[in-house]
């Protein structure tokens, strides 16, 4: 009886192992039965890597901490670039002020970006030091860095007729749901104390 138990277990087992992959096209079979068109195993499926360059010119700014930006670039081929030092510059957007120059190691595409200052909008530019002017290349989104601090805890008043309207709806919901629940859970008076409580 065991064995023939064992047996009925393996035939159930070959037959699940037999049915196709999601992925691999089925068709129907006789007797309505899917099958694979082929019998053979599915193929896997096949992951593609990020491509390394867009071949566009942008330049992207995530702040990282509330003291540092991270920043990743890419100038497109065929860009006019004129002979110098690359570099970013970082501008307070409220101001457009000039926070800071930052010097590019050549063949670079990312750079972290130390900022004076946390909680500001900021937005960086890419740009060449040419001789003796700046030719900038492209600008980048605009971000807030993050606070450095934690936020002061929110106070919240009420004042005596905003408890009383608090009390108001209170009453109307505990007779509510004293009408429509007839379970011994609380009194009407119990809910009512609750509701002078506010």
């Amino acid at each position: 009886m065991a064995s023939e138990q064992k047996q009925r277990q393996k035939k159930d087992l070959s037959k699940l192992s037999a049915w196709p992959h999601p992925l691999q096209s089925r068709t129907r079979g006789p007797r309505g039965k899917r099958h694979s068109p082929s019998g053979t195993p599915p193929q896997s499926v096949r992951v593609h890597d990020l491509p390394a360059l867009y071949h566009e010119t942008y330049l992207r700014v995530i702040p990282r901490d509330p003291w540092r930006l991270f920043s990743f670039w890419e100038i497109a081929e065929g860009t006019s670039v004129p002979v110098g030092a690359p570099l970013l510059r970082l501008y307070e957007t409220d101001s457009e002020k000039i926070m800071g120059d930052y010097t590019v190691r050549k063949g670079a595409r990312s750079q972290y970006i130390e900022v004076p200052e946390p909680g500001r909008r900021y937005r960086l530019e890419y740009g060449i030091a040419a001789a003796d002017r700046y030719v900038p290349l492209c600008s980048s989104n605009e971000i807030t860095a993050p606070a450095g601090r934690v936020h002061e805890p929110l106070t919240l008043t009420i004042e005596n007729r905003d408890r009383r309207a608090a009390a108001d709806v209170l009453t109307g919901l505990s007779a509510r749901v004293l009408t429509a629940d007839t379970s011994p859970q609380g009194t009407a008076a119990d809910m009512m104390a609750l509701a002078a409580g506010l």
